[in-house]
């Protein structure tokens, strides 16, 4: 049986802390796996701009990309990929490494979210398939939480926003689903 996720939210505290999976905290295990730190529970740092991409896809090795944007522009882009299956179980880490990223690379990626109006886009659509990815996309900045998970998106600025981010990793990927 494929695992099912949900989002919880308590009005605009909608948090990827609260994703579960059945009646475990599979999240917590995954980010506890792969050692990343709770977005959410930074909001305290004002200072604090990054995103993270969670990308889960159900036949292909769990992925989690997670830009950290300097204060001059510049970018740190975290990329982390385990052996495990993303509709199966976590898996152990066995990619580990940072891209150092331009003004000129994060400004796309930032406008590109832009675009897709992701501080606008509400946090789940009720879309659910057998056989596909989750895309969860991360945000803080200025204090701001925000996360938005779609299942296989087709298109869209959203994706776009996604697949820039996995281009930025120099990841080889075998499938984008």
């Amino acid at each position: 049986m494929l695992p099912y996720f949900a989002i919880a939210s308590n009005g605009n505290n909608t948090s990827i802390d609260s994703f579960k999976i059945n009646d475990g905290n599979w999240y917590d295990d995954y980010f506890g796996e792969i050692q990343e730190p709770s977005l959410s529970q930074q909001r305290d740092n004002k200072k604090l701009h990054t995103y993270r991409f969670l990308w889960l896809r159900t036949f292909h090795s769990p992925i989690c990309l997670r830009l950290i944007v300097n204060l001059d522009g510049t970018g740190k882009l975290i990329v982390k990929k385990t052996d495990g299956k993303g509709g199966y179980g976590i898996g152990k880490l066995v990619e580990n490494y940072t891209v150092n990223l331009s003004e000129e690379q994060v400004t796309i990626f930032i406008k590109k979210t832009k675009k897709a109006w992701y501080w606008m886009m509400p946090s789940k659509k009720e879309t659910l398939g057998l056989d596909g990815a989750r895309w969860i996309l991360e945000g803080l900045k200025k204090g701001r939480y925000h996360v938005v998970e779609r299942w296989s998106p087709e298109g869209g600025k959203f994706r776009e926003a996604a697949e820039c981010l996995i281009g930025l990793s120099k990841l080889d990927i075998e499938k984008i689903y």
